[in-house]
């Protein structure tokens, strides 16, 4: 359903049990996403050039973004889609970023974990061996 966007309709939106949208009148693919537990959400609705996609770029949560806010973040992504950019394709190359960092330091710190391992197998073996050889060095006054 579409209805011009006041504070007053934001804040009488409530939650069905079910998720669902409003889009605004004025502002072409403005939305504001209700959840389940009535938490409310700015969004754009818009087609992708690149995949053929309808993507939605979420403003952020109400009350933390106002209204205001959302018509004005609303206003720089459709500019960044007439001009043939995509408005989350910064947003997309900050998670690539942030999981790449995070798999070099998982791969960093399980490089240093199989290298611990490998030491300490490394001392254990020459341990047993040594025990084995018949020399008891780690007690040599029980004999």
């Amino acid at each position: 359903m579409k209805i011009k966007f006041t504070d007053s309709f934001i804040r009488s939106l409530k939650a069905t049990g079910k998720p669902y949208s409003h889009g605004d009148t004025e502002h072409r693919g403005l939305m504001v996403r209700v959840s389940t537990t009535g938490s409310r959400a700015f969004a754009l609705a818009y087609h992708s050039k690149a995949d053929q996609k309808t993507r939605f770029l979420t403003f952020g949560a109400y009350p933390e973004v106002t209204l205001a806010d959302a018509f004005r973040r609303h206003a720089e992504a459709r500019a960044a889609l007439a001009n043939g950019e995509d408005p989350q394709a910064e947003k997309v190359e900050e998670r690539a970023q942030k999981k790449s960092g995070a798999l070099r330091g998982a791969a960093d710190r399980s490089r240093s974990i199989s290298s611990a391992i490998s030491n300490g197998r490394g001392r254990h073996h020459h341990h047993r061996r040594s025990c084995h050889a018949g020399r008891h060095d780690h007690a040599p006054g029980l004999r």
